[in-house]
């Protein structure tokens, strides 16, 4: 019985791993200043590097004279998985228009459970999302996530890549 177990695991396992190319993640946080982009584009490099090639930030499809907040909405729309960075140091318009669209868009409802937020708590009472923003949070019960460092990020953003990787694994392999 436990290799019959051990067995099924290690099939799963090797399935589920096998989907982590077709995962389309996104990530949005703040890109000024330069530094808090610097760790969007090292988010993205982890995923990456942990077999999530469809990993990008919104940057990587800008088109030709088009509408910043537009290619977030079909960004938002397109991917899979997406996971908003709130932090101290980052001007947070941007990421908090993203917030926004999610909460308040009807086309994202069916999408609530595979975008995910983050937040920068430097103690339990200090988060790095506006007030608003967190109403818009608890109302749409987007699932949110805090750290307090960019390693405690970086292990909180691969953790997650993988239990979104598992929940929509009946669609990715559909894509196959």
């Amino acid at each position: 019985m436990t290799n019959d177990w051990e067995e099924f695991i290690r099939k799963y396992e090797n399935n589920i791993n096998s989907l982590r190319s077709l995962l389309n993640i996104t990530l949005y946080g703040s890109y000024c200043p330069e530094s808090e982009k610097e760790l969007l584009i090292l988010l993205k490099r982890v995923l990456i590097d942990k077999g999530y090639n469809k990993t990008r930030i919104v940057e990587d499809l800008k088109e030709q004279d088009s509408d910043p907040l537009e290619i977030s909405k079909k960004s938002l729309l397109f991917s899979d998985v997406n996971f908003l960075i709130f932090t101290k140091k980052g001007k947070r318009f941007g990421v908090i228009r993203e917030l926004t669209f999610i909460a308040e868009d009807d086309r994202m409802r069916a999408k609530i459970n595979h975008c995910v937020i983050f937040d920068e708590k430097v103690n339990q009472d200090s988060s790095s999302i506006p007030p608003l923003s967190r109403s818009d949070i608890r109302n749409s019960r987007l699932p949110c996530r805090s750290f307090r460092d960019t390693a405690e990020l970086q292990e909180a953003i691969v953790s997650e890549a993988y239990w979104q990787l598992r929940r929509l694994s009946a669609t990715l392999s559909a894509r196959q």
